[in-house]
C-alpha cells in the first residue's frame, strides 16, 4: 500500500490503515522525537510523544491532503512539534543538569554531523564559563524554548534583565565561535 492509498484509507476511517502507517513509520517518528528530545525526558515520555503523533494523525485524518505522495513530511512536522511541546512543558524542577541538557540529539551520518558535534562541544565548553544563572537562562530560552516571562519568574528577575543576559551570552558565544573558526549567524 503506497502512502496516497493509505491516506485515502485513513480518510475513510480505516483503522487498519493507521496500523499499517504505524508499522511503516514508527521508527522514523521515534528517530525524530529522539533527536529533538535527546536525553531530556525519560523513555516513557518519549514513547508517549511518539504515540501522540499517531493519535494526532488519526484525529486529523479528514484534513489530510490526498495529493500527498508521502506521509513522512507530515509526520515529521507533527513529531517535531509534539517533542518541542513536551520540552516546553518541563517544569523548572525538571531541568537537567547542564552537561545532560546540552547533549542534543544526533543528526544523520554526514560531514555536517562532525561539524555539528564539534560545534556542540565548543558551545558546551563556552557555556561552562557562564554563571549558573546564565546557563539556566540560556538553556531555558534556547533549548527548552520557554518564554522570557517564565524564565524571569523562575530566576526572580525582570524580563529586561533576562533579555540583556541572553544578549550578552549570544555576544560572548559569537565572539568565541568566531575565534574557533565557526560561522555564527543570529
Amino acid at each position: 500500500m503506497n502512502d496516497q492509498h493509505m491516506i485515502r484509507q485513513l480518510q475513510s476511517n480505516n483503522e487498519k490503515a493507521l496500523q499499517k502507517c504505524m508499522n511503516r513509520y514508527m521508527k522514523y517518528v521515534t528517530f525524530i522525537v529522539e533527536n529533538v528530545i535527546g536525553c531530556s525526558l525519560p523513555a516513557e515520555d518519549k514513547e508517549e510523544v511518539v504515540s501522540d503523533v499517531f493519535i494526532q494523525l488519526w484525529k486529523n485524518r479528514s484534513r489530510l491532503d490526498s495529493s500527498y505522495t508521502s506521509l513522512k513530511p507530515y509526520l515529521a512536522q507533527i513529531a517535531r512539534n509534539r517533542a518541542k511541546n513536551a520540552l516546553r512543558n518541563l517544569s523548572s524542577k525538571e531541568y537537567l543538569e547542564f552537561d545532560e541538557a546540552i547533549n542534543v540529539g544526533n543528526v544523520p551520518d554526514t560531514d555536517q554531523q562532525l561539524i555539528n558535534e564539534e560545534m556542540i562541544r565548543e558551545i558546551t565548553n563556552m557555556l561552562r564559563e557562564f554563571s549558573r544563572q546564565d546557563q539556566r537562562i540560556f538553556l531555558g530560552y534556547y533549548y527548552y524554548q520557554k518564554p522570557i516571562r517564565d524564565i524571569a519568574k523562575e530566576a526572580g528577575l525582570n524580563d529586561n534583565t533576562v533579555k540583556v543576559r541572553l544578549y550578552r551570552c549570544r555576544v560572548k558565544l559569537r565572539e568565541k565561535l568566531k575565534e574557533k573558526g565557526f560561522d555564527y549567524y543570529e
